[in-house]
């Protein structure tokens, strides 16, 4: 249910547009109103998938809330390019596929019961699953990956 972060860091994100264009009822309706979806999924949910239908509930409502948010930009603000958008999301989730084949091969090279076993058997993985993804987005051609590697080689130039 991983997915629903989209959601949760969109709405952080867009929400800023209609708070500079002082138009906070939008998002703050549209909020209401995805809350209202998670109750309903939450309670229908919970009675065939226990807690996961509560993450499950919270991540469709979170969903359907940037998508709102974002049809409600696409018309009042600025056209948005779908197809680039979908592309970006594709690309961004084959990334994400390769880091998580990664990190699952990391973390059983690190299997023990002893401090150190686990400690590197949280770090190893993380760290091998952000420079998988980084590699991976960047070969992919995520946008502003490579943007963010020529600011990066800039500064360390400097």
């Amino acid at each position: 249910y991983i997915i629903g972060i989209i959601g949760f860091f969109g709405v952080r994100i867009v929400s800023t547009l209609f708070y500079a264009s002082e138009e906070i009822h939008i998002p703050f309706k549209v909020g209401m109103a995805a809350m209202g979806l998670n109750i309903v999924l939450n309670l229908i949910l919970m009675q065939f998938m226990g807690a996961a239908g509560l993450a499950l509930a919270s991540s469709v409502a979170a969903l359907a809330n940037i998508t709102v948010l974002l049809v409600i930009v696409n018309r009042k603000y600025f056209p948005i390019d779908w197809r680039k958008c979908a592309e970006t999301l594709l690309k961004a989730l084959a990334a994400a596929a390769v880091m998580y084949f990664a990190v699952i091969l990391a973390g059983r090279l690190f299997e023990g019961d002893r401090f150190i076993e686990r400690l590197f058997g949280v770090l190893v993985p993380v760290i091998v699953g952000g420079a998988v993804y980084f590699i991976s987005a960047y070969f992919l051609r995520v946008p502003g990956i490579r943007d963010f590697v020529s600011v990066f080689l800039k500064k360390v130039k400097n």
